[in-house]
């Protein structure tokens, strides 16, 4: 298999979309539907990239991206539906993310 990422969304039918287009392009995909899920994968399985959504039940994406930033420089792109103000751009810019 190729590179990993772990995505984390509460979102089953997108983190199963995602698996399926990276997949067959030759990555391996991780798929958490929460932060914590997603925090433990990334200790267990050390991805290389994480796609991150915004808005989740309990810990938020800004607050697993904050844990996940504690530890590790991991590039992170945040995939989100979420509508994006200045605030958002300029946060996750700061936190070394790239928005989409």
């Amino acid at each position: 298999m190729g590179k990993k990422i772990l995505v984390i969304d509460d979102d089953p039918a997108f983190g199963r979309l995602v698996e399926l287009t990276l997949t067959q392009k030759g990555y391996e995909v991780l798929n958490a539907s929460s932060g914590g899920e997603g925090l433990r994968l990334l200790f267990a399985h050390r991805p290389d990239m994480v796609l991150l959504d915004v808005v989740m039940p309990g810990m938020d994406g800004w607050q697993t991206c904050s844990r996940i930033r504690d530890i590790s420089d991991i590039p992170i792109i945040m995939l989100t539906a979420h509508e994006k103000t200045e605030n958002d751009i300029v946060r996750g810019l700061t936190m070394g993310l790239m928005t989409i």
